[in-house]
């Protein structure tokens, strides 16, 4: 669901509530009763005023949808991948008012621990926990070497529980395929060393 907001829908000839309730029926069925099921809610695809055209308002309407599509049918809301506070505060607030779930809101930082639009990993964390997610963290664009640096900041910045959730390093082009160079083993190693720190 990451992705199925009316925006990125518009030329499928799919609604929202349609791709939301069967990617959260597809993933029930994997999870099989091991599994929670996340209603997953990726950036909108467009800036929020003054850097783009979409509205606040607007953008709060297009995360309602997806959360009034899914709350029925998924375990808690993951809100993902953001890198505008702004945005999330639009994200946080229509799942928080929109449904009873378990709320988890990570960003996405670029190497110097800043978000697209400036703002750093204190003021972001500290943006979610005050309008209520459940728990904190970081994922996409960087490797668990590049976030390592990154994690004690996240843990001090908050009482939330932190989740950190790397690419499996910085892509890498090999005869012109996408690779990424981390390997199964060596991801494990990064994630027991987060897991010790208290991720």
């Amino acid at each position: 669901t990451f992705g199925a907001n009316r925006l990125k829908l518009q030329n499928t000839g799919h609604t929202v509530e349609q791709v939301v309730g069967a990617a959260c029926e597809i993933a029930r069925g994997a999870a099989a009763g091991r599994a929670a099921v996340a209603l997953d809610i990726g950036p909108s695809g467009k800036l929020l005023e003054p850097y783009g055209d979409l509205s606040f308002d607007d953008a709060y309407a297009l995360f309602q949808e997806m959360v009034v599509a899914g709350r029925d049918k998924a375990d808690l809301v993951l809100i993902e991948t953001m890198s505008d506070t702004y945005e999330v505060k639009a994200a946080l607030l229509a799942a928080r008012e929109n449904c009873d779930l378990p709320v988890v809101v990570t960003y996405t930082f670029d190497s110097t621990g800043k978000l697209l639009t400036g703002g750093s990993i204190e003021a972001a964390v500290t943006l979610a926990e005050s309008l209520g997610a459940d728990a904190v963290g970081m994922n996409c664009s960087l490797g668990p070497e590049q976030m390592a640096d990154f994690v004690p900041r996240l843990l001090a910045a908050t009482r939330l529980p932190v989740c950190v959730t790397p690419n499996a390093g910085l892509p890498v082009a090999v005869n012109g395929e996408t690779t990424y160079p981390v390997g199964p083993e060596e991801f494990c190693g990064w994630a027991e060393r987060f897991a010790g720190a208290g991720v």
